[in-house]
């Protein structure tokens, strides 16, 4: 992976990733001293998501000159809908720094608790963040240019 440096790049997420971007940060891959955070799940609130997005991409650019916006897809998070589907298969956690496993042991009754509110097994699957790691430096690449 080639070296780049994030140090003047602001960042804005949403909440959903900062485990994943903080444990990044703490490891020295981002040298990026602007995070900035939106709530998570607000894909079932377009007009908040808008609203958030735009409150802290403004802050961002308050910070530095160039901002990367990180963002999941439409399965990225869980919907909590009563008319969601519920299935028998479960739902597999991808885990790229070790939380749920540290969850489920410190809070075994909660982790039950959302897994049953859910109605599907919740299964944790360990994952490296190298793919994500090679997605943001792609992208500050481009901003750099």
């Amino acid at each position: 992976m080639t070296d780049i440096s994030f140090s003047d790049i602001a960042i804005v997420s949403c909440g959903t990733l900062t485990l994943e971007l903080n444990h990044l940060r703490a490891e020295g891959f981002l040298d990026t001293q602007h995070l900035f955070f939106t709530t998570p799940g607000l894909h079932e609130d377009i007009h908040e998501l808008e609203r958030q997005l735009i409150d802290r991409i403004t802050k961002a650019k308050e910070k530095a000159n160039k901002v990367l916006v990180v963002y999941g897809g439409k399965f990225c998070y869980v919907n909590a809908d009563e008319n969601f589907p519920r299935h028998s298969g479960g739902a597999v956690v991808l885990d790229g720094v070790g939380y749920l496993d540290t969850y489920m042991a410190d809070h075994p009754e909660d982790f039950l608790d959302y897994s049953d509110w859910m109605g599907i097994p919740i299964i944790p699957y360990p994952v490296t963040l190298a793919r994500f790691k090679t997605l943001l430096v792609e992208q500050a690449e481009k901003l750099l240019q």
